[in-house]
This record gives C-alpha cells, structure tokens and sequence, in this order.
C-alpha cells in the first residue's frame, strides 16, 4: 500500500491515461538521471496533462546528478505554465542523493519497505592541492543547496540538517518517520538564482 501525500490532484488518481510512471532504480549518476529528465522534457514538449509518478529505489550516489533531477523537476512542479506534477515513490532504499531527490516529488509516498538515509557527502578527495580545493567549494556548495532543499521539503530544522550532513554517521528514517518528515505544505524556493540550472544540466550531458 502506497501512503502519499500532499496530494493537490485527485482528478488524476481515477485517470490512469493521464498517469505515467517512471523508474529510478540503482546507483545515481548521469547515465541514470539522463533519460528520466530527457522523459520529462517530451512531456512538456506534449503538454502532458495529469501527474508523473517517479518509483525510487536507490542506495544514492552522485549528488550533481541528483541535482540536476531536482532542477528540472522544481521547474514542473513550481511553475503554472505546465498542467502535470512529478510525484515521488519510495519503493525501498532513499539513501543519500535519493532520498533528496524523493522529498522534491509534489507529493512523497512511502512503502512498508521504505527506508531514508542522510549522511555526509564529504568524501576523501585526492589529486593536487587546486583539485582538493574545488571539490571541497563544490562539496559545501552542494551541501548549501540541500541545507536549503531539506528546510523548504521537510519537517527538519537547520541545526539538525546540517548536523546530519556534516558528521560521519549515518541517520536512517523508518517508513512512519519518512512520512512525517513530509507531512507539511509544499514550500516554494525563494530564489532559483543561487541554483546554475544550465551548467547542472550541462554536467548531465543534455546540450
């Protein structure tokens, strides 16, 4: 049994032609992402009209490509010029860059089988000093953005996120948690200008 949540479309649960499912399953990374953003933009493309159910299930992986999901996404969900929502699914796994990917879904349902995971990003960088030094500035500037993600999507306060992206240990999230962590009105973003929608979607190989 699926639980969702703030649900803003019942029209569309009767309608299954105007209902389309996708996949995410397995590590995240722009051969993933790729053809699930391509997806999205024939929809808009068609003037789909109706609601996207995107079924999660990943241990993580690479966040920009997460990111890059996410940018597209907020642009259907936030916006009145497109007549269909991107809805998320947690079928098992939302590990890390997954379950950020889950909580920007218009509405977030979970499974008996879902469970969360947030950690730290921050890995074990190698290469020359200017190397280390950009993937530590794209390391916090990402960490910056799902600060802010998990404040607009979650019941979460800032002490508590950062502290969950910011140590070693992993926090984990039961189903029952999952949903209340959802379980607030959708908050717009106050600004997509901190956000280089064109270069995250350039990383992903789509121009």
């Amino acid at each position: 049994m699926l639980s969702f949540f703030k649900r803003k479309n019942k029209e569309s649960d009767t309608n299954s032609d105007k209902r389309k499912k996708l996949l995410l399953m397995g590590d995240i990374s722009d051969e993933l992402i790729k053809p699930i953003i391509e997806e999205l933009f024939r929809l808009q493309e068609e003037d789909f009209e109706g609601s996207v159910d995107l079924y999660i299930s990943s241990t993580g992986g690479y966040v920009g490509s997460a990111l890059s999901l996410i940018t597209v996404m907020d642009s259907i969900n936030d916006s009145p010029n497109y007549k269909f929502k991107v809805n998320t699914v947690a079928l098992r796994e939302i590990y890390s860059s997954a379950f950020y990917i889950w909580v920007s879904g218009y509405t977030s349902a979970t499974t008996s089988f879902s469970e969360g995971l947030i950690h730290t990003s921050f890995g074990s960088p190698e290469g020359s000093e200017n190397q280390i030094k950009d993937y530590l500035t794209q390391t916090q500037r990402e960490n910056e953005i799902i600060t802010d993600l998990l404040l607009r999507r979650t019941t979460l306060d800032r002490d508590t996120i950062e502290k969950m992206i910011g140590d070693s240990r992993d926090h984990y999230f039961t189903d029952s948690e999952l949903r209340r962590l959802v379980a607030i009105p959708r908050k717009l973003p106050d600004s997509y200008g901190d956000i280089d929608i064109d270069n995250l979607v350039r990383r992903a190989n789509l121009k």
